[in-house]
């Protein structure tokens, strides 16, 4: 054990001290941090005005009160034209707007609907529906049925498979359908991929 003498802790406590030598280089280090946070604002002011055109209007608006079209038409995962009024009316439906070969945030989208389904005591089918509509128009029925094998299986049970729906449809009704509900996306023709809000 070393003891310090008085007169030694006297002199570490003065302005010119170790205590002073910590304290300016704390005040130094809050003034870098204040500078670089000016720093990075500004940067994000500049950057403000320069959104990449692919995600130029891609978002979400709330649209409450809005009515769905309920006359649009698509195709159920079975190939049989269907218009939106077969699902909507008789129950509370969950409407999911996505992408069935999205690489990446449809896949978690549609995950995080189904994990959030599971924690949920009512079932698909007997208390609401849930329908998940292609944004891509050139999806077939046949991947429609493939993802819905996949969350129905999934989700696991009795009564999904009559109340979990996935459809897929042309450019007009599909945009007319994300206008309605203020889903905003665009298409990437170099990447063959749509740009879209989760």
């Amino acid at each position: 054990m070393q003891l310090v003498a008085k007169s030694e802790l006297q002199r570490v406590m003065t302005p010119n001290g170790l205590m002073g030598i910590i304290r300016r280089a704390g005040v130094a280090a809050q003034l870098s941090l204040f500078l670089f946070s000016l720093a990075v604002g500004a940067a994000a002011q500049d950057n403000a005005g320069t959104t990449p055109p692919q995600l130029r209007g891609v978002g979400i608006d709330q649209r409450l009160n809005n009515q769905v079209p309920l006359d649009l038409k698509f195709r159920d995962e079975t190939g049989q034209i269907v218009t939106l009024s077969s699902y909507f009316g008789k129950k509370p439906v969950i409407l999911s707007l996505v992408y069935y070969s999205c690489p990446m945030l449809c896949t978690m989208a549609e995950n995080g609907l189904l994990n959030a389904l599971r924690e949920v005591k009512f079932n698909i089918g007997e208390q609401y529906q849930v329908v998940t509509v292609s944004i891509d128009p050139t999806e077939t029925p046949e991947m429609a049925l493939g993802k819905k094998a996949v969350y129905v299986g999934l989700y696991g049970r009795p009564g999904a498979k009559q109340g979990w729906h996935f459809l897929v449809g042309d450019e007009r009704s599909i945009r007319a359908l994300a206008q309605a509900v203020g889903f905003h996306y665009n298409y990437i023709p170099e990447t063959k991929q749509f740009a879209h809000a989760t």
